[in-house]
């Protein structure tokens, strides 16, 4: 699994960040609150808690809010595909 550009179309199956931390359920507002939900995002594949990337342009690769009550978010641990890799 690879992502490409800042990860916008990335619907892979990681949902832990970079650091092992589980990833926090996009349609769950706890432990952190955020304004990414399935519903007001349909087309941004939030499905269960694994990484994606539904934000406009300030994150530039697949992330995930986390489980973890100090740390609100982090990048998760998916390659960018090299331009020789085939989708």
């Amino acid at each position: 699994e690879c992502y490409i550009r800042q990860g916008k179309s990335y619907r892979g199956y990681h949902n832990k960040t970079r650091n092992g931390i589980p990833c926090q359920a996009w349609k769950l507002q706890m432990p952190h609150s955020h304004p990414y939900g399935p519903e007001s995002n349909p087309n941004a594949g939030l499905i269960s808690n694994y990484c994606r990337n539904p934000s406009s342009s300030d994150r530039n690769r697949p992330w995930c809010y986390t489980v973890s009550k100090n740390i609100s978010w982090d990048y998760c641990q998916v390659e960018k595909c090299s331009k020789f890799t085939t989708l």
